[in-house]
């Protein structure tokens, strides 16, 4: 008689994980100060850059994109996230030639509501995108969830840049701190 539980875990199963580098005891507790954690349910606008075809839209469309909410949609998975709200419009179609796709592209169908392209999207798509999320925003676009209303903004590539390297400087000092900690070994 076959095993089909063989492969399955199942109620008592534990997983070895090793020894840990740190002393584990020294680490309860710890938490990251309440001024770097990132407020993940405070209502904000994800800020994005427009482009890379934003010439493929009618200026109404960009405006209306940055002046009015969507709502996640409930056939949002982790692929992307259907936005529901006032369409956008395309001046000639939305249908382009395939073309590398970087997570957080805000896709726009020929329906006209826009697919923010999440955490799992494919790496190539045929549909023109009016911005991308700036990589800052990707985790607080990612905490939302299907009827949650979101809202977007446009910044320059340039504070996009300035938003990057502070957050770069946060992550840098959290492993220098956790480096500091004495280790098992």
């Amino acid at each position: 008689m076959e095993d089909l539980t063989a492969g399955r875990s199942k109620n008592g199963d534990r997983l070895s994980i090793g020894t840990s580098r740190y002393d584990l005891h020294r680490l309860a507790g710890r938490k990251l100060p309440k001024r770097d954690v990132p407020p993940y349910d405070a209502p904000r606008p994800i800020r994005i850059i427009l482009g890379p075809h934003d010439a493929a839209f009618t200026q109404e469309a960009l405006q209306t994109l940055v002046s009015n909410p969507y709502t996640v949609s409930n056939n949002s998975d982790r692929m992307g996230y259907r936005l529901e709200g006032k369409p956008l419009q395309h001046v000639h179609g939305a249908d382009i030639i395939s073309e590398f796709i970087a997570v957080g592209s805000i896709q726009v169908p020929a329906n006209g509501q826009p697919i923010v392209q999440m955490a799992d999207c494919g790496t190539s798509g045929g549909y023109t995108i009016a911005g991308v999320i700036i990589s800052v925003d990707i985790p607080y676009m990612a905490q939302k969830k299907p009827g949650d209303r979101i809202s977007f903004e446009t910044v320059e590539v340039e504070e996009a840049q300035q938003l990057l390297r502070k957050q770069e400087q946060l992550l840098s000092k959290l492993r220098l701190a956790n480096h500091l900690i004495p280790t098992n070994m």
